[in-house]
């Protein structure tokens, strides 16, 4: 389990990421630090795709974002015990075209079939319909963001639902 950003103070955006593992008998372990976040962010939405954990829009410092940030485990190095393989080696962002196309917080984001999906959220001016989708490659790069206009949601938009991949269907709950 990854806790990414957030807040202390209800507030200020925060850049720290804590991971607990669940032991066997069905208890979590301690959190533990990992490498901070790129940048801050709070309500954000993230989602585990392939070897990569992304964390997607949020409200950064500076308002609501539409940048993207990759965390990368520690799974493609041999020497790595297999305990460690789900240590996150570091945070970052690339410049080519992996930013959302427009900034969202609380919005439902989600993985599945490969693919990370944002739907709804705020722009920070008023509730989005909008369902965004992109397929990261190999090497773990987004080339672009796609949308259709019959995915977005019902013109008046929707902010701060849980989304729930049950088959082949997406549920927002809120």
């Amino acid at each position: 389990l990854f806790l990414i950003g957030g807040t202390s103070d209800g507030k200020t955006p925060l850049k720290s990421v804590l991971k607990s593992t669940v032991d066997t008998k069905g208890n979590l372990t301690k959190w533990v630090g990992q490498p901070d976040l790129y940048q801050e962010a709070t309500d954000a939405s993230a989602a585990l795709v392939g070897s990569y954990i992304w964390v997607f829009g949020g409200t950064s410092a500076s308002g609501p974002t539409n940048v993207v940030q990759r965390g990368e485990f520690n799974v493609n190095d041999p020497a790595t015990p297999a305990d460690e393989s789900t240590s996150l080696l570091r945070f970052g962002v690339s410049s080519g075209g992996t930013n959302l196309p427009a900034p969202r917080t609380d919005a439902a984001g989600f993985g599945a079939s490969g693919a990370i999906y944002v739907v709804g959220g705020s722009d920070g001016t008023s509730p989005r319909g909008e369902l965004y989708w992109a397929v990261p490659d190999s090497l773990g790069n987004i080339p672009e963001w796609k949308t259709l206009p019959q995915s977005d949601l019902p013109a008046s938009g929707l902010t701060g639902s849980a989304p729930v991949v049950l088959g082949p269907n997406i549920i927002l709950v809120g």
